[in-house]
């Protein structure tokens, strides 16, 4: 996999358990059609695929696609066979939440698990600086910081003050 691949992702890579939620929640009838979406792994690595259409199946790499971009992917799939789905309701978007103090998630391709949890210290309109330690200092020692898209990084908890 090419991490240059993974850090253009515009939003956050779904898990597999994420995808398998996700793709359950897919699914829609109608013209004589009957879609769903379902989570597969084939050479290039697991995919959440769109099945039943007059054109074919649709996949997409769950290592780079967001569940917002999938969600659009999947509008597009009904859409393109002719089955027209209910408006998404308009909600607050979860960067707007990030603030000052709140905890956050974020990619890290020197984790283990590829994720880092850190504390918001500074926002802009696009980024955010997070404070974090690394594993191995155990809770001591100077927190390190990085600046993050507000794309890229997952809210975990605000502050107790808001």
């Amino acid at each position: 996999m090419n991490k240059n691949t993974i850090s253009a992702n515009p939003g956050n890579p779904m898990t597999p358990d994420d995808a398998r939620r996700l793709a359950a929640t897919m699914r829609a009838r109608g013209d004589g059609l009957d879609l769903f979406a379902c989570l597969d792994r084939d050479e290039r690595g697991d995919r959440i695929t769109f099945v039943g259409g007059r054109h074919g199946a649709h996949s997409l790499s769950i290592d780079v696609t967001s569940e917002e971009r999938a969600r659009l992917h999947w509008r597009g799939y009904c859409e393109n066979n002719g089955i027209k789905l209910p408006p998404v309701k308009a909600s607050t978007p979860a960067t707007s939440q990030i603030v000052p103090e709140a905890r956050v998630r974020f990619t890290s391709a020197s984790s283990s698990s590829g994720w880092r949890l850190g504390v918001v210290r500074r926002v802009t309109a696009t980024r955010c600086l997070i404070a974090f330690r690394y594993k191995c200092q155990r809770g001591k020692g100077a927190r390190c910081t990085t600046w993050r898209k507000l794309t890229e990084v997952v809210l975990v908890s605000i502050p107790a003050a808001l």
